[in-house]
């Protein structure tokens, strides 16, 4: 491995041990990010200055001029706008500075050390997995105990190591997939194992005609699929498994009714404050008032976010806000869909399914409002936006 494999490496191992061991991670986030800023300084390499939309460029710094004033109006606790300023840096940190690390046109390398990365994440969660298997907790205690907050980042981590092979078909990934599939599995994240299976269903349909014209690909999806058939009951039967997937469904599960009371909890806070607010959010450090006689399980009355992200940035932002960072998304997807080549495929796949993934994390998992969340946010810009760039002969070093 690299030196720059090792600092991405180490940049995401401390996060996932601040989540793991910290409360709260927040401030080491912070100074994680500002050495990660240092060492991205160092490599960085100053490209001219080009406004691409300035339209929508205007449209963003008013809103960035409106957001700051209203938070200074309302006067909201520091904690609550640290909170929010670090989650917006979070992004900015994933879009410049760790492509930075890896250094000018150095993707492959920055794909080769996510793909490390899943490996460390994958192993970390199999071997809490087998911990808590052993121990015999339930799917609560398995997931809110044993299983590192850091997986996550799998599907992410999964589609890094896909792009990795499309960018050198000769370094097989076969093994390290197969290794972030069954972490998954075994995270008992619901959401990921849909998610990777929508990027598997995706793959067999952009990709099926071409492996099944190869021998070695078509032996290799038959190992696969028996894999599947002979492994997926006994996984079913166990215990904690069947928990998960009653877990929502009958009346003793309350995270549904927590999630419906936090959405109408913040419905009714935007109606209070007023059309004017609906537009331009009510600042950072925004809370969401709880209805009376109800508290979290840190015994608060009032929430800094929501579970769905999107309301989260309309109660910070606005519905402007929103509309202006989901226009500035399809103006990144335009611009990739008009000047990307085929040599960046691999970049264009990856950014892509890492955007999806966080896109579909934010409905019901802090996904554009969680820090990590938001550092593999700011990557799948990145690569978006290397796509259009002319690649450069490049050996892969990663």
């Amino acid at each position: 491995m690299t030196r720059t494999g090792l600092a991405i490496l180490g940049f995401f191992g401390a996060l996932a041990v601040a989540q793991r061991l910290l409360e709260p991670a927040y401030p080491f986030f912070l100074f994680v990010f500002g050495v990660v800023v240092g060492i991205a300084c160092r490599h960085a390499v100053v490209r001219p200055l080009r406004v691409r939309h300035p339209l929508l460029s205007l449209f963003a710094c008013a809103w960035i001029a409106a957001a700051l004033s209203i938070t200074v109006a309302r006067e909201p606790d520091l904690r609550d706008v640290i909170r929010d300023g670090g989650a917006v840096l979070a992004f900015l940190i994933g879009r410049y500075a760790v492509p930075a690390m890896a250094g000018a046109d150095r993707e492959e390398r920055l794909l080769g050390a996510l793909s490390d990365l899943g490996v460390a994440v994958a192993l970390a969660t199999l071997l809490a997995a087998t911990a808590a298997l052993f121990a015999g907790v339930d799917a609560y205690e398995w997931r809110g105990s044993y299983i590192p907050y850091a997986h996550n980042w799998l599907p992410m981590l999964l589609v890094a190591t896909v792009g990795l092979a499309d960018q050198n078909p000769a370094r097989g990934v076969g093994i390290r997939v197969s290794l972030l599939v069954v972490a998954t599995l075994a995270s008992l994240s619901r959401t990921d194992v849909l998610m990777m299976m929508l990027f598997a269903l995706w793959l067999l349909f952009m990709r099926g005609r071409h492996w099944l014209s190869q021998p070695s690909a078509r032996s290799r999806l038959v190992i696969a699929s028996m894999g599947i058939v002979l492994l997926t009951p006994p996984f079913l039967a166990l215990e904690v498994v069947g928990e998960r997937l009653q877990a929502g469904v009958g009346d003793e599960d309350l995270s549904v009714g927590w999630r419906l009371l936090e959405n109408l909890a913040m419905f009714s806070t935007m109606d209070q404050a007023g059309p004017f607010h609906w537009l331009f959010g009510l600042g950072l450090g925004a809370r969401v008032d709880l209805p009376a006689g109800i508290a979290d399980f840190s015994d608060n009355t009032s929430i800094p976010h929501l579970h769905n992200s999107y309301l989260t940035i309309i109660l910070k932002f606005g519905v402007g806000g929103l509309a202006l960072m989901l226009t500035a998304v399809a103006l990144l997807l335009w611009r990739v869909r008009q000047q990307g080549t085929p040599a960046r495929r691999a970049l264009r796949m990856t950014g892509s399914w890492m955007l999806i993934f966080v896109a579909g994390k934010a409905i019901t998992l802090h996904g554009l409002s969680e820090w990590s969340h938001l550092v593999f946010a700011g990557l799948g810009c990145a690569l978006l936006a290397a796509s259009c760039r002319r690649p450069t002969p490049l050996r892969l070093s990663a």
